[in-house]
């Protein structure tokens, strides 16, 4: 079974890896887990549903949902959830990011893989800053202009602190798609929106809007000069060490205690409240 490149793959020039592997050696088993996701039972089904998008056998539309495991709406706090399928839409993601990633287990259900393709094709179009605008004001506002129950804090009668995930599952597969939901995070101010991305290069000179954090994620394989890059610019970042056990390469020296300097080693969870305090 081929495997079905997303945008951005195989584009420009590879970046220099160092770490526990060679280059190549990296290269190589980047490519045999793609091929072994591509080829597992999870990985045809999600195919499928993309193939069934690109034939106009559906019709693509844009699809959040509005809790995770862990990200749960509460009296306060409210969340739009927006995914790509996993593997398919991750250029830059390292060998150890695609031997642990969470996400793929998830393509057991149907749901999710008509989701995340949908979304997938619907990201393609030209259509989609309008599309998504349009899905946000559909899920937050009603008709006539007022807020849906859901976003309302049911205490004090105030609209709730919205957020929007941006890729429980999948990345920025290319700059373009980068620009358009920076493009849409302009148009909602009132609302946060934030993603964990290991496409760093697509941020090199963009200045985000005050409503959009991008917080990079790093795993023991991660390029050093992506690494580098966040570390001048003082980019806030997240270390993903506990699925796998790894020996963390990049803690922070922090007087104050480890995190201090906005780093979270540690689970997603702890990463998360860090941004809602924000």
């Amino acid at each position: 079974m081929q495997q079905i490149p997303a945008p951005g793959h195989g584009s420009g020039a590879e970046p220099k890896q160092k770490g526990r592997y060679t280059k190549m050696k990296i290269k190589n088993i980047k490519k045999e887990l793609r091929i072994k996701f591509s080829n597992s039972k999870p990985g045809q089904k999600c195919r499928e549903w993309i193939n069934s998008f690109r034939t106009g056998k559906r019709v693509s539309k844009v699809g959040f949902v509005l809790q995770n495991k862990k990200m749960k709406p509460s009296d306060s706090v409210a969340f739009l959830i927006f995914s790509l399928p996993a593997v398919y839409t991750c250029p830059y993601a390292t060998a150890d990011c695609l031997r642990y990633c969470y996400a793929k287990s998830a393509y057991m259900y149907p749901s999710v893989c008509i989701n995340h393709a949908g979304n997938y094709m619907a990201s393609l179009q030209d259509t989609f800053v309008t599309d998504v605008c349009k899905a946000i004001r559909e899920k937050i506002y009603t008709k006539k202009g007022g807020i849906r129950k859901a976003f309302i804090n049911p205490r004090t009668g105030k609209p709730k602190k919205v957020y929007v995930r941006i890729h429980e599952s999948g990345d920025f597969y290319s700059k373009v798609y980068l620009l358009k939901w920076i493009e849409i995070a302009e148009q909602f101010p009132e609302l946060k929106f934030f993603a964990y991305t290991k496409s760093v290069p697509y941020f090199y000179d963009l200045e985000l809007p005050a409503n959009f954090i991008a917080r990079f994620s790093i795993f023991p394989d991660s390029p050093a000069e992506h690494v580098a890059w966040i570390r001048e610019n003082n980019k806030p970042f997240y270390v993903a060490v506990d699925a796998f056990s790894a020996e963390c390469e990049y803690k922070c020296d922090c007087a104050d205690g480890c995190g201090a300097c906005g780093c979270q080693c540690g689970t997603s969870k702890k990463a998360i409240e860090t941004i809602l305090k924000k």
